[in-house]
């Protein structure tokens, strides 16, 4: 069928065709460039509407949607009605009509079965023609016209066609705008996004607690480091950044440690954890916790390494472990005092018994007699051994202190005056002594005795000639500072040479009983042992630094005299306060018996409690061959029963402080109960000083230590019942206690 003459307006000139042809791709946007094109193309050729079909696997963003079946979407349509859908299948009518390379169709409208025939009947048209123009690849340009009854001819589609083809290459350019836009916004987001993670990786890393780096896997290259790392090792981040990873560690681990690395990258192990030192840039060593793994970014690995100073715990650890050590010495020590002290009860027992009997020799042989000799050697040789045990008495720190303020500063120079003549000249000696050091509660001759023996030590341990350095000190202990030691003030006393020095074993033991590392005509053992029961009789500490080669010090800590009023550091728990006991009792103020003679006088009761038999009958015989009338008791209780019993008068009480079942001190209470004129001389050889002090405060009258010559005791017994005599008036022996 021909096609009308009125066909030929459509295109009615050359003028027109460049009208459309410059509004083609008048936009880069794709809706405002079908606008300003189809809203031209409509109003020149009153056409009632224009749709643009885009398939959806040209359109940015839908590419990879995987529909079941190929679609179009109408992207743009004016003017704007209501359709039944925006988006047809490819197999649609519409789209079939441009198959085989067709370029354009034109049908009536009666033959659409969907969407423009609802514009159709909205308006209240009838009839219409389309026109349907292919967009290449891209979909297909859809035109309506109400106002035609048959469709278009050939000729109107051929000359479209090439202001058709002008448009679609807009939209080409409009679709390739939109995916570029597209990609440069996902470009922009992506790379804000990886702004924001970097900034959080960087705030997380910076803020992190422990030390972090960043390692190049092949390269072994630091590629970075938070601020912790710069604070760990003294390096700035960029001097890091241009070191290997194992610059961080001591030449002679590196080798070591790179076999480790080049396992570790690759992947054996997959994770490296342990503690390792890293040398810091001013030289010093460094102990870390390390913790790496790998991690591989854009195709590159890398080693993430967190290294955690642990400094603090292996000090805090070094230390709970030194006082875990010193507290094992303590107990062990203490044990071993308990043991010596019971040893030495025993000797002094055995030894009280040969020297009573001595005693008894020399009485009554007469001078000249050829057994006085050897009467007078078993004495000797019994003081001797009481000697002996009185040592042991004080490292199981029983001995009597007598304490009163004390410059230690003066005591060291007293007995370095005497070291400097006695000790050979090979030996240097050296006193640095603290100005204005405060004084300690002591007694003078034991703290003489601590410095000579530790002076005689480190003398003993430079056979070939050292140096001797005595120093002073003024400390102070903050709560855990050493074990077995309160808080507060300290005087220390260092005695350091350069001799051959210990290893951990000989210092573990140095301090107990007849240890000694020199041969037996050398030493027995003893001088070290008497340093730790005196010093820790005055509640202080013995410590011992040493190792093989390299010279030994001896730290004496002992605790400031307390100014009036102030508090003074208790004895620590598990060790003994101070008590008499052994020859040094002799001298100390608990020996208070009256040193004045007196003639006997009538037949006096004395009554003997003491659980060692050759004791008690020793002192039986003798009190009975000075006239006394003697009772005896094996124990307190026997004591009590018999005082009970038999209503007996006593004048006098020897009372041994060590007993079973009734020790003497509930003796001492009920003895005084019953006879309460009767004097009391204590005994013992193992008591504690506070205990004798307090039955003195209490009434007893004196105390005589174990062992003993029989000649003090009875001197003893005489002084004290002649002063009772006079103190009263010649009254008759104290009756036992009625009802």
């Amino acid at each position: 069928m021909a096609e009308p003459s009125t066909d030929t307006s459509i295109i009615r000139d050359i003028s027109l065709l460049y009208e459309l042809a410059l509004s083609a791709g008048a936009s880069l946007d794709l809706r405002q460039n079908c606008e300003v094109f189809l809203r031209m193309l409509m109003a020149r050729r009153n056409l009632s509407f224009a749709g643009v079909w885009l398939r959806n696997d040209c359109l940015p963003g839908r590419e990879a949607e995987g529909d079941e079946e190929p679609r179009a979407t109408l992207v743009y349509g004016a003017p704007t009605f209501r359709v039944g859908t925006t988006s047809l299948p490819l197999a649609h009518p519409q789209f079939r009509l441009l198959a085989d390379g067709r370029q354009g169709a034109s049908v009536a409208a009666a033959s659409d079965p969907e969407g423009f025939a609802a514009l159709v009947a909205e308006r209240g048209v009838e009839g219409g023609v389309y026109l349907l123009l292919s967009l290449g690849r891209l979909g297909l340009l859809k035109l309506y016209t109400a106002f035609r009854r048959e469709p278009y001819g050939e000729r109107t589609l051929h000359q479209l066609r090439p202001v058709i083809a002008k448009f679609a290459t807009s939209l080409e350019g409009c679709l390739a705008y939109a995916r570029l836009r597209r990609e440069v916004q996902e470009r922009e987001l992506a790379e804000r996004a990886l702004r924001e993670s970097e900034e959080k990786f960087r705030r997380l890393i910076e803020t992190a607690s422990d030390a972090i780096f960043i390692v190049d896997a092949e390269s072994r290259q630091i590629v970075d480091v938070n601020r912790e790392a710069e604070a760990l090792t003294g390096w700035t981040r960029n001097e890091l950044t241009s070191l290997d990873i194992l610059d961080l560690y001591h030449a002679e681990e590196q080798q070591q440690l790179r076999a480790r690395f080049d396992g570790f990258v690759r992947g054996l192990p997959r994770s490296l954890r342990g503690l390792c030192e890293l040398v810091h840039k001013q030289g010093h060593r460094v102990p870390v916790e390390l913790s790496a793994s790998t991690v591989e970014v854009a195709g590159r690995r890398y080693a993430l390494a967190i290294m955690h100073d642990v400094s603090e715990r292996l000090r805090a650890e070094e230390q709970r472990q030194r006082l875990q050590a010193q507290l094992q010495q303590l107990q062990r020590m203490e044990s071993l005092g308990t043991l010596a002290g019971g040893i030495a009860h025993d000797f002094n027992n055995i030894l009280g018994g040969i020297l009573g009997h001595a005693s008894l020799l020399l009485r009554r042989l007469p001078p000249g007699d050829p057994l006085r000799a050897h009467a007078e050697a078993i004495q000797s040789t019994a003081e001797h051994g009481a000697q002996l045990t009185q040592r042991l008495l004080t490292f199981a720190r029983r001995g009597a202190v007598e304490a009163e303020p004390v410059d230690l500063n003066a005591v060291v120079e007293d007995t370095l005056a005497i070291v400097r003549r006695t000790f050979p000249g090979s030996i240097e000696i050296e006193a640095r002594l603290a100005p204005a050091l405060p004084r300690i509660e002591a007694d003078p001759a034991q703290l003489r005795q601590v410095v000579m023996n530790l002076c005689l030590n480190a003398r003993d341990a430079m056979p070939h000639g050292g140096r001797l350095t005595v120093e002073t000190a003024s400390v102070d202990l903050a709560e855990g500072g050493l074990a077995g030691l309160a808080p507060g003030s300290y005087v220390r006393l260092v005695v350091a040479d350069t001799g051959i020095g210990m290893d951990r074993d000989t210092i573990d033991r140095i301090f107990e009983p007849f240890f000694t590392t020199k041969v037996k005509e050398k030493g027995t053992g003893l001088g070290l042992s008497i340093v730790y029961g005196i010093v820790n009789s005055h509640g202080g500490l013995v410590e011992v630094e040493s190792a093989p080669g390299a010279g030994a010090r001896f730290l004496v800590y002992l605790p400031a005299a307390r100014a009036t009023g102030a508090p003074h550091p208790e004895p620590a728990a598990g060790r003994a306060a101070p008590a008499a006991g052994g020859a040094a009792a002799a001298a100390s103020p608990l020996a208070r018996a009256p040193q004045a003679r007196a003639e006997q006088g009538p037949r006096q009761r004395i009554l003997v409690v003491d659980d060692d038999a050759q004791i008690r009958s020793l002192l039986a015989s003798a009190l009975d061959a000075e006239g006394y009338q003697v009772l005896a008791a094996a124990d307190g209780l026997e004591a009590v029963e018999l005082l009970e019993r038999t209503r007996a008068a006593v004048d006098l009480v020897v009372l041994d402080m060590v007993m079973p079942r009734l020790d003497g001190i509930a003796t001492f209470g009920r003895v005084r109960a019953l006879a309460p004129h009767a004097r009391v001389v204590l005994s013992s050889g193992f008591s504690d000083e506070v205990e004798i002090t307090r039955l003195l405060d209490q009434g007893a009258d004196a105390f005589v230590a174990k062992p003993y010559r029989m000649g003090t005791l009875l001197e003893t017994v005489r002084a004290l019942l002649a002063s009772a005599a006079e103190a009263d008036g010649g009254r008759p022996a104290d009756a036992a206690a009625t009802g």
